[in-house]
């Protein structure tokens, strides 16, 4: 599990362009998102890739990283990724988080949540099952490969 974790890491600092001890430039990327996204101030952000949300917990602005999510489904994702390393590897690890009630089950995340925003820097599962449960994803701001989706469930 630990291994996992670590080689997605590695691949994050190899490829992000920056110092691997930097951690401020992806927070004020996404602080930046979010601010320019219309919804600054109220709903969550569901952070799609979960290495990038075990970072964002720890280093981004208290002011905002209480709305930071990341939802955890092991069939949805199998399905998607064909694995389901992630969803282990959060579950298992969540307790390490400062915040470890923000690794939320998919089906009751988006049964009480009508709408929020979703952070991608790629495709991930979550991202792929939302458009596959019908759900409205528009794109609200991009800078780069860097995108915030607002979502509404059921619409």
């Amino acid at each position: 599990m630990l291994s996992v974790v670590m080689a997605r890491e590695l691949r994050f600092w190899r490829y992000s362009g920056h110092d691997p001890l930097d951690h401020t430039l992806t927070t004020q990327r996404l602080g930046s998102l979010i601010q320019n996204s219309g919804h600054a101030d109220s709903l969550p952000v569901v952070i799609s890739d979960g290495v990038l949300f075990g970072q964002l917990s720890f280093y981004s602005d208290r002011s905002w990283s209480n709305r930071l999510f990341w939802l955890a489904d092991a069939d949805r994702e199998l399905k998607y990724d064909g694995t389901d390393s992630m969803n282990k590897n959060m579950l298992g690890l969540r307790e390490l988080l400062p915040h470890p009630e923000q690794v939320r089950d998919y089906s009751e995340f988006t049964a009480s949540h009508e709408s929020f925003l979703v952070y991608a820097d790629d495709l991930k599962w979550v991202d792929q099952a939302l458009i596959g449960d019908s759900a409205l994803v528009q794109l609200v701001v991009a800078e780069g490969s860097h995108k915030l989706y607002f979502v509404r469930m059921n619409p």
